[in-house]
């Protein structure tokens, strides 16, 4: 994933991510999002960015068939996910019987100020806008 940024007096006031199809949980997003992130102009809380993100791209390899698109846009401090996948439904969420699974989608809706999904022509796109820094569980 190729990040583009604009910088202008040595900080990111915008910038976008796309990546690959992939059917297993991309990495190096990590890496790159984390050092774009922490010099965004904005108070986005770069954590949330990158838990919320790590679980929208579990759930798309792991419920939607894999990957299809990977795109991070970060404009005027806000920061938007997509995350599109093959899979043209959205489940309801499933909590396992021992609470280990199914949570991701409330993980999400926890950390960032709102989520949601459209449909595709090919499937779907699970995205979550973040344009606020959460201090211990609360918005400020």
């Amino acid at each position: 994933m190729e990040p583009t940024s604009q910088r202008p007096s040595g900080r990111v006031v915008a910038f976008s991510f796309d990546g690959p199809a992939v059917k297993e949980p991309p990495t190096s997003w990590r890496t790159d999002l984390l050092s774009v992130l922490s010099s965004f102009e904005g108070d986005v809380a770069t954590d949330d960015v990158i838990v919320a993100t790590g679980e929208l791209v579990s759930n798309g390899v792991e419920h939607g068939g894999g990957i299809v698109r990977l795109h991070v846009d970060g404009r005027g401090g806000v920061v938007t996910v997509e995350v599109e996948d093959a899979q043209p439904t959205m489940d309801a969420p499933t909590v396992s019987r021992d609470g280990e699974r199914g949570r991701g989608l409330d993980i999400v809706r926890d950390l960032s100020d709102e989520w949601g999904w459209t449909p595709t022509v090919t499937g779907k796109t699970v995205w979550a806008r973040f344009s606020r820094r959460h201090e211990t569980g609360e918005a400020s």
